[in-house]
């Protein structure tokens, strides 16, 4: 009974040690001493493609109303359709 008396806290006071001396950074020993590998990159304005596929609802944080300012029947129409024109003509 005296022998388990002391095993017991010697156990718990290797366990706790070897704990304590472990490297918090989960790096390994041999890593510690390794300086850091720099990676310098040109930042490059490009477009973000991303698929996400999911199930539900798409809603708009905001919305808007567009209309014309006046309404009213098109009685004539004096350019083709797709044709260029300018400011008050």
């Amino acid at each position: 009974m005296s022998r388990a008396r002391y095993i017991l806290p010697l156990i718990c006071f290797i366990a706790g040690l070897a704990w304590w001396l472990w490297p918090k950074d989960g790096r390994g020993s041999a890593e510690l001493n390794d300086p850091a590998t720099r990676l310098i990159a040109k930042a490059v304005k490009r477009d973000i493609e991303s698929v996400v596929t999911v199930s539900g609802f798409v809603r708009p944080v905001i919305t808007s109303e567009i209309k014309a300012e006046a309404s009213g029947k098109v009685l004539r129409l004096v350019v083709v359709i797709g044709q260029a024109v300018q400011k008050e003509e």
